[in-house]
């Protein structure tokens, strides 16, 4: 009984969080969000089994031309693969940091001896 009350009441402070955002939402963000779905609900309304592949690779493509714009070398798309690629550079280095202080990992070969060290673990080896 006392795990019933323990998740009602998780459940009813989830919901009084929600109920709190909601509030907070004011009727602008409101407008700018249902915009938003209603973008994507006419942009993917017409997606059926046969054309998903093609629909999800459209909109992919136009997803990453909004984001790192529509010209190959523009100013835009340079600002955006620079920034993926220090995004990627500062996980693989928080990787090996936390590899190394944790111990478990042997570092010297990077990535390649975690998964090693993991498969080993999991064959009990």
């Amino acid at each position: 009984m006392e795990k019933l009350w323990s998740a009602l009441a998780a459940i009813g402070g989830a919901a009084a969080v929600g109920s709190f955002l909601d509030v907070l939402v004011r009727q602008r963000t409101e407008q700018k969000i249902r915009g938003t779905f209603e973008g994507w609900w006419l942009r993917l309304n017409d997606v059926e089994w046969g054309n998903f592949g093609r629909r999800e690779s459209i909109e992919a493509l136009a997803i990453l031309n909004e984001w790192a714009g529509a010209d190959f070398i523009s100013k835009k798309r340079l600002v955006f693969v620079a920034a993926v690629g220090g995004v990627c550079a500062l996980l693989a280095a928080l990787w090996e940091a936390i590899s190394a202080l944790v111990g478990y990992l042997d570092v010297s070969n990077g990535a390649t001896s975690a998964i090693i060290y993991a498969e080993n673990y999991w064959r009990g080896v």
